[in-house]
Formats: structure tokens, C-alpha cells, sequence
């Protein structure tokens, strides 16, 4: 793995392991903090021995962006549980979903742009200016 990308995840491994000290005091010492404080320490522990993103059953890589979405994944895709792809298509089809719904329609924006600017190109002045608002 990149020396810059492995700096960056251990930096936020150690920040979550912080995070996870001071709501196990605050929450008493709550079984399910427990156990992530040690999927922490197994990631951090991974990085100290070379081992880190490697799939612990096939030994290959695993994928640069599930590490960075997820530092403490532990397989790659080819290797997931039954449970664990499940879950994964589920998170996929709501991001989906999400984008889907979160935007409006061409249609629906071009009637809008039109009406507010009287024009049709704007996504390409959109494009050209992203930070002035449509």
C-alpha cells in the first residue's frame, strides 16, 4: 500500500481509537465499543506487522477504496461472507437510491434554470462556474 494513503489511514485508525477510549469511559464499558476498539487495535497492529490490506484468506490485495471507506476491512470482495455481501449490496443499492432521489430530473432543472435565467445552457455555465449558484 502507498506510504501517504497507509500514513493517512493510520492517523484516522489511531483518531477513531481515541474516539473509542472516551465513549467506552462515558458509556461504562459497552460490549459492542469493546469490540471495535479491538478491530482498531488488529488494523493497527496489521499496519505494525506489513500485513495491513491484505486479504486474510487469499493474501492479495484488498481494494485501495474499501480501505479508505472502511480501514478495518479484513477481506477482500472475492472473500466476503454470505452476510457481509449481503450488506454490502444493500448499502450499494441505497447509495444508489440516494443519488437517484437526491437529484432532480434533467427535465425538472433545465424548467428551472430556464425559469430563473432564461437559459437553456446551464449546465454547461454551471460547469464553467461551479460555485455560482444555478
Amino acid at each position: 500500500m502507498a506510504d501517504v494513503q497507509e500514513s493517512f489511514l493510520h492517523g484516522q485508525l489511531l483518531e477513531r481509537r481515541q474516539r473509542l477510549e472516551t465513549a467506552i469511559v462515558s458509556s461504562g464499558g459497552s460490549e459492542s465499543l469493546l469490540q471495535l476498539l479491538d478491530e482498531v487495535d488488529s488494523a493497527l497492529e496489521r499496519m505494525k506487522a506489513g500485513t495491513y490490506g491484505i486479504c486474510e484468506t487469499c493474501h492479495d490485495p484488498i481494494e485501495k477504496d474499501r480501505l479508505v471507506t472502511d480501514p478495518l476491512v479484513r477481506y477482500c470482495l472475492d472473500h466476503l461472507t454470505a452476510s457481509q455481501r449481503r450488506a454490502l449490496e444493500q448499502d450499494l443499492q441505497l447509495a444508489s437510491h440516494s443519488i437517484r432521489m437526491g437529484f432532480p430530473r434533467r427535465s425538472q432543472q433545465t424548467r428551472k434554470s430556464t425559469a430563473q435565467n432564461g437559459s437553456r445552457n446551464w449546465p454547461l455555465q454551471a460547469a464553467r462556474n461551479p460555485h455560482k449558484p444555478w
